[in-house]
């Protein structure tokens, strides 16, 4: 086992408020635009990796994503500055909370909780009936997605294949 996933989910009735913080501003990814769409990529780098160089491959992925016609994504602003970044990917009558991160600079402040509360309202406003999200287990989005009345429906583990160990009789 390399990694573990828990999904969870929930439906779009009675939804918690959204109450931005003082500044915060959750500005829509123009997918034709280059400069917002650079201005994601960068987000999601910075977010997930911090001051580590991201994996080969994250930006260009990241890149297809912001330009994919089923997803909608934002970038937090906090006083005319990106903070964070993440989307709402439409699947018929659902949706998946995607690529959600706060800079570190910026956490600790409910900002990850309002960026959920946020997208709920986006995808209940498009007439999804349940929408996803997916975390490490007992992680930071985990507990913010169930304050906002997720539920756990499965957790799954990632394998890796190890080199098989030789069982050819050496004997001789």
């Amino acid at each position: 086992p390399y990694e573990h996933e828990t999904m969870l989910a929930r439906d779009l009735t009675d939804l918690p408020a959204v109450q931005p913080a003082s500044g915060l501003v959750f500005r829509l990814v123009d997918p034709m635009d280059d400069a917002s769409v650079d201005a994601f990529c960068q987000s999601q780098a910075i977010g997930f990796f911090e001051n580590e160089a991201p994996p080969p491959g994250m930006l260009p992925i990241t890149h297809r994503v912001a330009q994919a016609p089923r997803c909608r994504l934002w970038l937090l602003e906090q006083d005319g500055r990106v903070v964070g970044s993440g989307g709402l990917e439409h699947f018929e009558e659902s949706a998946a909370l995607i690529a959600g991160c706060v800079h570190a600079g910026a956490r600790r402040q409910g900002l990850q909780a309002m960026f959920i509360r946020f997208r709920l309202r986006q995808a209940a406003a498009q007439g999804v009936d349940y929408v996803t999200i997916a975390s490490t287990p007992r992680g930071p989005t985990e507990r913010n997605a169930q304050r906002s009345g997720f539920r756990a429906v499965f957790t799954q583990t990632g394998l890796q294949r190890t080199q098989a160990p030789n069982t050819e009789n050496t004997e001789g």
